[in-house]
């Protein structure tokens, strides 16, 4: 994560959980118990601080959402375009924990649980051959999105399947 460096305005680097402290999001004692926990589980900090009740998801969200200055979207109040989730391979959407929102600037908004991860901006760019504008989507609201998109495409592509054997034998 970078932000501007106030003496040579050149980007420095900064860790999520100084970013909370900064914010005044967590205290440093906060933020010094969270990544104990953190080295014992091995979640990502962000994770962490949240499941120990130290800060809300949406506060949370929302800080890294305006550092970064990306947008933060709410998937349950997003009119989300199924045909164009499903340009986006499956495997490529689960294993980076991302979906197609909508066309962007000639390219796409991909919402991303984890919108840092330049590896995943880098394989949806050369899937889809388009550039990536990525927003930060809550990671449960997400994946709940992913299950209802991708499981009802194979429940059709099973049933069509069942259908052409009944077919066939017929």
């Amino acid at each position: 994560m970078t932000t501007q460096n106030p003496n040579t305005g050149a980007p420095k680097k900064i860790r999520l959980g100084d970013l909370m402290v900064e914010t005044g999001a967590i205290t440093e004692g906060q933020l010094k118990l969270a990544l104990q926990e953190q080295k014992i589980t091995g979640k990502k900090i962000g994770r962490v601080l949240v499941d120990m009740g130290l800060i809300q998801e949406q506060q949370l969200l929302l800080s890294l959402s305006g550092h970064l200055k990306i947008p933060f979207i709410e998937l349950r109040q997003f009119q989300l375009n199924n045909d164009l989730m499903l340009e986006l391979d499956e495997s490529i959407a689960r294993r980076f924990r991302c979906i197609l929102l909508s066309p962007h600037e000639g390219g796409y908004m991909l919402g991303m649980a984890d919108p840092l991860d330049l590896m995943a901006i880098d394989e949806v760019e050369k899937s889809l051959k388009k550039s990536i504008h990525p927003a930060i989507v809550r990671e449960a609201e997400l994946l709940a999105t992913l299950d209802v998109v991708y499981r009802n495409t194979s429940e059709i592509e099973s049933l069509a399947g069942q259908l052409d054997n009944e077919l066939s034998e017929s």
